[in-house]
């Protein structure tokens, strides 16, 4: 590692109609020069066996992380089920940075486990690199997927916060049907010689099957019946592009159609059978259409099995119950654990708060156990799982779905507009819904921070789901900068605020006009000065660089000045342009 300062920004920027709003916060990482921390140990895929006794060394290269200046004496071990996605489980605590270390094979069944030691009062940690196969031999328990998978944010009380979830168990590999003429077609695809995929023009009517493997090895598909096609292909099959992702074909160039074929797969991965058959040219179906077939797998690796769609979940049956923990994200304890993932009871999941909910599949014998972790910690749970699976078995899902329980906005605002009338400042604004809206009222700022003055007071529509405007009128604005910004108050004491727009009473602003916008490669400048003098041209993208710069000498009255920005990545940029005597004004404009 070579020694280095790192200053790292956050930046987040919303995309509200009418004008946006940016906040960031950064932070600053000094790297210091030495050998990476690295998990040794587990580097080859590993096979465990839980029992609640049965222990594994974890290894690591300390690299002076334990000494000045890092000084970072203990670490964490945590456990993954998910292939590193997530690290629900402690397996030690506040544990010496010594680089080795024995702990206890954690009673969760997955065939995608992984190891993280992670600093303690630091920000380094690192994975170890192959995946983690833990059998439970004593425990059954499959907490599986939970689906459906999406995150939900909603009001309090809202029938979207009943999840109706369900976990995804696994069905034995099944493929059989009949090719007709009006199935989906591509291009003929076989192999080679040797082995590698080669494409023909001819028709090729084909059905699809989606399957995984529990254990990686070779497997044998045979198929009924002869006269057909059928392909492997890893990840994904494109119709488009019949070559990408193939694996083996049961027609080779030059030896012909074989009923079965042997192919090696690995466990985790997502696989297509492609089974079809062809015509004699580019736009004829094959004669022997309707075909009917059918495919057995005959062939294993020792324990293992083929099975239809991603997933490679056992259902443990008879004896075994599913729920839901709901997890509060602000205390980590556990709000409930039931059959069902209803969170809309108001009263018990107010707005404002947010959980995340696991699956669990759980011996039925235990239910009074796990109803006992209610009120606790998540951690004293997952703890119990990892450490007695004779005595407490259960199983967590591989997957999580996050609810935030948030307060309906009263107003959405369609944006403020401020512009000169004479000696007066007309504001307009809109609104695209409004909920238990009150009033608006109009407020004022010499500075754009503090809004003291109130101009006006108007009286909203209360509820709306149509588009309503407003507008009135500041028939005394300060002699030099306004800011205006809408105060809307609820009928229950709530407030939502709108963007601020500004106006110039002191000096004569000039008009600025860019088109196309959004332009692709030049933007045409429109500028309207009230003399004659240069003014500085620049570009900022959204992180405020200045990427394209120019000064122009403009005179008094309409000038035009075209700026080539074919360089620009797409987004959103903001022209800012400077005159001698410090008036400011900004636009926005978009490359696409």
């Amino acid at each position: 590692t070579t020694p280095q300062v790192l200053n790292f920004r956050l930046t987040a920027r919303d995309n509200r109609n009418g004008g946006g709003g940016v906040c960031s916060d950064e932070m600053v990482l000094n790297v210091v020069g030495t050998s990476a921390f690295v998990v040794t140990s587990q580097s080859l895929p590993s096979n465990w066996t839980a029992n609640g006794t049965n222990t594994a060394t974890i290894t690591w290269n300390v690299a002076n992380t334990n000494i000045a200046p890092i000084n970072c004496t203990a670490v964490d071990i945590l456990f993954s089920a998910d292939g590193g996605l997530t690290y629900p489980y402690t397996l030690l605590s506040n544990t010496p940075n010594d680089g080795t270390q024995d702990i206890v094979i954690p009673a969760v069944a997955t065939t995608k486990g992984r190891v993280m030691v992670r600093a303690r009062n630091n920000v380094f940690f690192n994975i170890n690199s192959f995946n983690i196969t833990v059998a439970v031999n004593s425990c059954v328990a499959e907490g599986a997927t939970i689906s459906p998978t999406t995150n939900v944010v909603a009001a309090a009380g809202s029938a979207s916060l009943n999840l109706v979830l369900s976990p995804q168990y696994a069905t034995i590999f099944s493929a059989n049907g009949t090719i007709t003429v009006t199935d989906p077609s591509s291009n003929l695809t076989v192999a080679d010689g040797a082995g590698a995929c080669t494409q023909y023009s001819n028709y090729f009517n084909y059905d699809t099957y989606i399957f995984t493997v529990s254990v990686s090895g070779n497997y044998t598909f045979q198929r009924t019946g002869s006269g057909s096609i059928f392909n492997f292909y890893s990840n994904s099959f494109n119709p488009l592009s019949p070559c990408t992702n193939f694996l083996k074909s049961n027609y080779t160039v030059g030896v012909g159609t074989a009923a079965t074929v042997t192919i090696n797969l690995t466990a985790g991965t997502t696989y297509v059978l492609v089974e079809g058959v062809y015509g004699p040219d580019a736009s004829t179906p094959a004669s022997n259409l309707p075909f009917s077939y059918s495919f057995a797998v005959t062939a294993t690796p020792a324990g293992g099995a083929v099975y239809n769609g991603s997933g490679i979940y056992n259902n443990p049956g008879a004896g075994f119950s599913y729920s839901y923990v709901i997890v509060d994200n602000a205390t980590n304890t556990i709000k409930a654990i039931s059959s069902s993932a209803n969170l809309s009871n108001a009263t018990t999941y107010p707005n404002g708060t947010s959980y995340t909910v696991y699956g669990i599949s759980y011996n039925s014998s235990n239910a009074t156990t796990l109803n006992s972790y209610i009120g606790g910690s998540f951690s004293a749970l997952t703890s119990a799982i990892i450490a007695n699976p004779s005595t407490f078995c259960a199983n967590l899902s591989k997957n999580t779905v996050a609810v935030n329980v948030a307060s309906t906005v009263p107003v959405t605002f369609l944006g403020l507009k401020a512009r000169k009338l004479d000696k007066k400042v007309l504001l307009e604004w809109g609104t695209a819904s409004e909920v238990n809206s009150d009033y608006f009222a109009v407020q004022r700022s010499a500075d754009g921070t503090s809004f003291t003055s109130e101009v006006a007071r108007l009286t909203a529509a209360g509820n709306s789901n149509t588009t309503k405007n407003y507008s009135t009128t500041d028939v005394q604005p300060l002699s030099n900068w306004n800011y205006y910004r809408i105060k809307q108050v609820d009928k229950d004491g709530r407030t939502t605020y709108s963007n601020i727009a500004a106006i110039n009473f002191e000096k004569a602003a000039a008009l600025i006009i860019v088109y196309p916008n959004p332009a692709k490669e030049k933007l045409t400048i429109e500028y309207t000065s009230t003399k004659t003098g240069n003014v500085q041209m620049q570009v900022m993208d959204s992180k405020g660089s200045y990427v394209l710069a120019n000064t122009v000498n403009v005179i008094a009255g309409r000038n035009t000045h075209a700026f080539n920005i074919a360089a620009l990545s797409k987004g959103v940029y903001v022209l800012k342009c400077s005159d001698a005597d410090g008036n400011v004004n900004f636009v926005k404009f978009i490359k696409e």
